[in-house]
């Protein structure tokens, strides 16, 4: 298993930043800082990741469920269906472990006495996280 994070995490992750909600805008800029600048998030690819995990959308491909258009589709506006999901619940398994290993680095101490550090991050609120831990982690800093 290749421990990275997947477009998908990456985008979950922008939104959260963002407080829940963002415009496709935001997110064109965000999710390249957390994924990387490939062609794998280019705004086409960004928007597909988006429409292709919403039911609100004809593109949803009915694996995940995580988005939703709270302005109707065609304003620009996504959000995370739930404001409080946890990191277990939404990120993958191999995005699970890239985040641990990141905030091990970044965050010594917050990981520290704890024994089992992956259980700590998956219960994690993915709101809170990507917006108190995610700046300081190295792959947001490489991307300023």
């Amino acid at each position: 298993m290749k421990i990275a994070l997947t477009r998908l995490d990456a985008v979950a992750l922008a939104l959260a930043m963002r407080g829940g909600k963002a415009h496709l805008n935001r997110l064109y800029d965000d999710v390249p800082r957390i994924y990387g600048r490939r062609p794998a998030t280019s705004n086409d690819a960004v928007r597909d990741t988006v429409e292709s995990s919403s039911s609100d959308s004809k593109n949803f491909d009915s694996r995940k469920n995580l988005f939703t258009a709270p302005f109707g589709l065609g304003a620009g506006v996504w959000a995370l269906r739930a404001l409080d999901w946890t990191i277990g619940q939404v990120i993958s398994t191999s995005g699970q472990f890239y985040l641990a290993f990141q905030v091990m680095e970044a965050y010594p101490s917050s990981m520290s006495g704890h024994s089992n550090p992956l259980l700590k991050l998956q219960s994690a609120n993915l709101i809170e996280f990507a917006q108190t831990l995610l700046p300081g982690l190295r792959f947001w800093r490489s991307a300023n």
